[in-house]
C-alpha cells in the first residue's frame, strides 16, 4: 500500500508536467503558481483529516498534480529572473527541500504533539503564506491565446539531443527507479533492518540520499557532462551494495 500511495503521486505529477507544463507562458508564471499552492493546501486538508487509505490516495494525487505545476512554473520563473543563477537553484533547491523536509518532519513525528497532523498543519499555514506573499511578486510573462492547446500532453525532444538521450535513458531510469524505491520504502526497511522505530532513521536516511544528490550538482556542475553520468552510474550500483552489506553484516 505504500508503494501505491507513492505511485500515483509520481504518476500525477508526470501528468502535470505533460498538460501543464507550459501553462504559465500563456497565462503567467504567477496565475499558475498561485492555482499549484491552492492545490496543495487542499492536499494538506486532506491529509489532516484523512481517515483511511484513500483519503491518503486522493492527497497523494492531488499533492503530485499540484507538486508538477508548481515545478515547471517555478522554474520558468527563476530562469526569467536570472537566467545564470536560476539553472543551478532549479536543480538543487528540490534536493534540499526534500532534505529539510524529510529531517523537519521526522522531528516533529518524533518529539512534537501531533505527529500524525502537526505537519501538514504547518505546511498549510506556509502554503496559503506563499499564496498570499505571491501578490507582491512581479509577473514576467504577458497573457497569450492557446491555453487550451496547451493542455494537450506533448512531448518533443531537438533532433540534435535524440541520440544522446537514447544514450543516457538507461541510467536516468535506473536513478529515478532506485531514487524512488528508496524514497518510499527506505523507512520501512529501516524498522525492518534494525528493529527501530524511530521516524529519525528515516528521515536520516531520506535526507542522506538528497543532499548527497545536491553536494554531486555543486561538485560537478562546472564539470563535463560526461564525467558525471560516469561518476553517478557507478555510483548508483556501489550504493546498493553498501547498502545490503550493511543489512548482511548486521551494521545497520
Amino acid at each position: 500500500m505504500l508503494t501505491l500511495i507513492f505511485a500515483v503521486y509520481a504518476f500525477s505529477l508526470l501528468a502535470a508536467l505533460l498538460m501543464g507544463g507550459s501553462l504559465s507562458d500563456y497565462l503567467g508564471r504567477r496565475p499558475v503558481i498561485f492555482g499549484a499552492l491552492l492545490l496543495q493546501s487542499v492536499s494538506m486538508l486532506l491529509f489532516i483529516l484523512a481517515s483511511d487509505v484513500s483519503w491518503l490516495v486522493a492527497a497523494r494525487l492531488l499533492q503530485g498534480f499540484a507538486t508538477g505545476l508548481a515545478a515547471s512554473a517555478l522554474g520558468a520563473a527563476l530562469l526569467d529572473n536570472d537566467s545564470v543563477k536560476g539553472p543551478l537553484i532549479n536543480s538543487i533547491s528540490p534536493m534540499l527541500g526534500m532534505a529539510v523536509g524529510a529531517l523537519g518532519t521526522a522531528l516533529l513525528a518524533q518529539f512534537a504533539p501531533m505527529p500524525l497532523m502537526l505537519g501538514y498543519c504547518l505546511l498549510l499555514a506556509a502554503f496559503l503564506s506563499q499564496a498570499l506573499y505571491l501578490g507582491r511578486v512581479e509577473e514576467t510573462v504577458s497573457r497569450q491565446p492557446g491555453v487550451w492547446q496547451s493542455l494537450k500532453p506533448s512531448l518533443h525532444v531537438p533532433q540534435q539531443a535524440r541520440r544522446m538521450l537514447w544514450l543516457v535513458l538507461p541510467v536516468d531510469i535506473a536513478a529515478w527507479a532506485l531514487g524512488g524505491f528508496f524514497l518510499s520504502l527506505s523507512p520501512s526497511l529501516l524498522v525492518a533492518a534494525t528493529g527501530s522505530t524511530s521516524p529519525l532513521n528515516g528521515g536520516l536516511a531520506v535526507a542522506a540520499l538528497t543532499l548527497s544528490g545536491a553536494a554531486a550538482i555543486l561538485t560537478l556542475r562546472q564539470r563535463e557532462p560526461v564525467l558525471g553520468l560516469w561518476v553517478g552510474a557507478s555510483f548508483l550500483p556501489l550504493g546498493v551494495a553498501v547498502i545490503l552489506l550493511s543489512i548482511n553484516l548486521g551494521l545497520l
